[in-house]
């Protein structure tokens, strides 16, 4: 039997609304966007269910969150 010694122990799997909710996108931009390698993709659960890992989900947000700030950045600085 394998173990995950490795693993964290706080590793959550959510669902496709949790995900829509945290993100505040459509289901078809959600989708567009992991097609488009912009969202990470879903791990299969069984099979006809996907979720997603929480952590990675999380690191999108603060990623956009810190893209924001760049951009605001760059923007205070043109003339």
């Amino acid at each position: 039997m394998r173990t995950y010694d490795s693993l964290p122990e706080t590793i959550r799997l959510i669902r496709l609304k949790e995900v829509l909710r945290i993100c505040g996108m459509s289901r078809s931009t959600l989708y567009n966007n992991i097609k488009d390698r912009q969202f990470p993709e879903p791990i299969r659960i069984s099979a006809r269910s996907v979720a997603w890992l929480q952590s990675e989900v999380q690191e999108w947000v603060e990623l956009k969150i810190k893209l924001r700030a760049v951009k605001q950045r760059q923007s205070a600085q043109l003339p």
